[in-house]
């Protein structure tokens, strides 16, 4: 029977992950291996692949942020992450 196994995102996975994204949406819009890199650099731990049978099947990722909004910048440019989110009225945003 094959497993599935959920794990952070690793360099070695970005082939996987670029070809994942290509099926998934438009050239227009596909983030690049090299975005995804980024990515992994900027939130690893919030990068995760699935696994099925040792083969990746499928990611997300998103980064941590105070904004309300996520605007496509943040998309492109994953400096935007920050980890150390403020803690306003008790609740953490």
């Amino acid at each position: 029977m094959e497993s599935l196994k959920i794990r952070t995102a690793v360099y070695e996975d970005l082939e996987s992950i670029a070809e994942i994204e290509k099926v998934c949406f438009p050239m227009a819009e596909a983030a690049s291996k090299q975005q995804f890199k980024e990515r992994i650099r900027f939130y690893g731990d919030h990068f995760l692949v699935l696994e099925f049978g040792g083969v990746i099947a499928g990611f997300i990722n998103g980064l941590v942020t105070d904004s309300e909004t996520i605007t496509d910048e943040m998309y492109e440019k994953p400096c935007y992450h920050n980890e150390k989110r403020k803690i306003s009225g008790g609740v953490r945003s």
